[in-house]
């Protein structure tokens, strides 16, 4: 038995979890921790315990990385989600990023059938770690029926993410001669692009992007709904 691997047993009986979900796991047998304690029955967990708990699982996931090195990724991983700035060449050049402005929320679109859109700012909504936020640029209020097929309904809000490449099977919102539509993509070519409506009450929409004025505002990436 190799050092890695027997580290790996000690690790999953400590934690008292299959962290690596190997069939061979001494915890699929003796699931409680090591030693002439590990029986007994403990008391409820605190918060720190059930965070230090996670971070240990972590640490010891990626081959027990060291404090440092663990700071620095979830620093990373922050930056990455837009929630602060780290200043190259220097150890503490960490800005905390202004979350107050929100994702927009913009106008009616149609669901339905090609409407007119109103491109006006109903609402903002604020960053939060409990939202989906991170890679939107904007939310499109979605009105009419003909997505119902893939869970989009009326007065849901569907995210946007603008750079996202636009491709066969994505839901897009099309801009079709100043009119714009919530649609699935499933043909595109220079003479021809097909948007299916989730309904079967509803067509195909056909576009020739030589003859229409086609324009891809963005791909849905995620919807957000209120239940109350």
């Amino acid at each position: 038995m190799t050092k890695r691997i027997n580290a790996k047993h000690k690790v999953d009986r400590r934690l008292k979890v299959n962290l690596w979900g190997r069939p061979k796991s001494p915890f699929n047998t003796r699931n409680y921790p090591p030693g002439q304690h590990g029986q007994n029955k403990r008391g409820k967990p605190t918060d720190f315990g059930i965070q230090l708990n996670a971070k240990q699982k972590l640490k010891s996931y990626y081959g027990n990385i060291n404090e440092r090195q663990f700071r620095n990724v979830y620093r990373k991983a922050l930056k990455k989600k837009g929630v602060l700035d780290l200043a190259a060449g220097t150890s503490r050049g960490i800005t905390l990023l202004s979350q107050s402005s929100g994702i927009p929320v913009i106008g009616l679109v149609s669901a339905g059938g090609p409407i007119l859109a109103e491109e006006n700012i109903e609402k903002t909504i604020p960053n939060s770690p409990g939202i989906l936020t991170h890679g939107i640029d904007f939310y499109l209020k979605v009105k009419g029926d003909s997505m119902i097929d893939v869970g989009i309904f009326e007065n849901d809000l569907i995210a946007i993410n603008k750079n996202i490449p636009v491709k066969t099977g994505s839901i897009v919102v099309a801009r079709i001669n100043d009119e714009v539509t919530v649609k699935t993509l499933t043909k595109i070519s220079d003479n021809l692009v097909i948007l299916r409506p989730e309904n079967r009450s509803y067509s195909d929409i056909e576009i020739n992007p030589k003859k229409d004025h086609l324009i891809f505002e963005g791909t849905c990436v995620g919807l957000l709904r209120d239940f109350s």
